[in-house]
């Protein structure tokens, strides 16, 4: 009799134990998973992100921050959209250190997309939310686009009359970062360059257009700026005595005025 009663204290014990034990495991299976979700990432990489103008899915989309990484190869337009979007989204773009290179913009459901302009092949992130308790799916296409300007007066891009030049100024570049390109004036002529500016998401897109003579590259000849949501606009060199351009090599230098902000541009000489 009482060897029954210590066998069942024993087995009680023991069933106690197993109980703890898969209480403690459960719990810290739970903690793991919470762990993982923090900060959750969804990785875009290979082929997909490279796609151009074909659409990429990124997952879903909640209202608590999530970063979505994208690769890319080459400079380029990333248009990234919201799809079953109620109320509004936020998006910002960040590079590989997850240093934000833009400003957060707020999407709304009317026009669900945001565009940026990448300069330079790597790894950046996209931070996503909707609104509270919103839900929605996100997608984008990436189109390649060519990087022209040299990187100094004597690695300048040449122009040439009636050929349009096209270059990209993405949301990684620094606003001390310069893209030259050079034209020769063999008699006196009328210079007049042809601008074109694609807009992002950021409303402080601006190109500052710096104009040099190869015999004074401290003072300008002329200059001006193109600011967001302009489109387009012609420049004009006049530096001779019947308001005309003087013959000689002239510097055309681009930069943009703001941080957070990435575009595209094209110059053309006109005949």
């Amino acid at each position: 009799m009482k060897c029954n009663k210590i066998g069942k204290a024993v087995l009680m014990a023991v069933m106690s134990l197993m109980v703890f034990v898969n209480t403690q495991t459960a719990y810290a299976r739970n903690l793991a998973a919470e762990d993982k979700l923090f900060g959750l990432e969804n990785k875009i990489v290979g082929k997909e992100s490279q796609d151009t103008n074909t659409s990429n899915s990124l997952g879903q989309v909640t209202d608590v921050y999530k970063y979505y990484e994208i690769s890319v190869k080459s400079p380029g337009q990333l248009v990234l959209k919201f799809v079953g979007l109620e109320g509004n989204g936020k998006t910002a773009l960040f590079n590989s250190q997850k240093k934000m290179l833009s400003e957060e913009t707020t999407v709304k459901a009317a026009n669900p997309q945001a565009a940026y302009y990448i300069g330079k092949a790597g790894t950046y992130y996209l931070r996503l939310k909707c609104a509270a308790r919103k839900t929605a799916r996100a997608k984008y296409t990436f189109t390649k686009k060519a990087k022209l300007g040299g990187s100094s007066f004597a690695n300048a891009e040449v122009l040439k009359k009636g050929v349009k030049k096209c270059g990209i100024f993405g949301f990684e570049a620094y606003p001390s970062q310069r893209q030259y390109f050079k034209l020769k004036i063999a008699k006196e002529e009328l210079v007049r360059v042809k601008i074109t500016k694609g807009d992002s998401c950021s409303n402080t897109d601006c190109v500052k257009v710096q104009v040099y003579k190869s015999n004074d590259k401290e003072h300008t000849v002329t200059w001006d700026r193109m600011y967001e949501g302009q489109g387009k606009g012609t420049l004009y060199i006049r530096n001779s005595g019947s308001r005309k351009t003087e013959p000689g090599t002239y510097y055309i230098v681009l930069s943009k005025l703001f941080p957070a902000s990435g575009f595209d541009y094209s110059l053309t000489w006109l005949k």
